[in-house]
């Protein structure tokens, strides 16, 4: 049986996966490989990775309260970071 510990670990794991792969295909496409497409596809990738974070937020509701603001503050760290990602993406050429 998933605990609702157990399920906000998993969604925080699985994003923090997320957030990495983001921050890897940054780095592939500014040192080079793929500027023009990667940098569609890096402003795509944020934009759904902001999003999901949004819709997790959502769902935190089902969570107990020690368990939802230890959810919620993992959310909003991960939110900055994708944020920061962001702003590189943005000056991409």
């Amino acid at each position: 049986m998933i605990t609702s510990e157990n399920r906000e670990h998993m969604i925080i794991k699985e994003l923090e996966l997320y957030v990495e792969q983001f921050k890897n295909k940054f780095d592939d496409i500014s040192i080079g490989f793929l500027v023009k497409e990667g940098k569609k596809q890096l402003v795509e990738l944020g934009s759904n990775l902001l999003e999901g974070i949004a819709y997790y937020k959502e769902l935190s509701d089902k969570f107990t309260k020690e368990t939802k603001d230890s959810f919620l503050v993992s959310l909003e760290s991960l939110t900055q970071e994708v944020l920061a990602m962001n702003k590189r993406v943005e000056v991409l050429s």
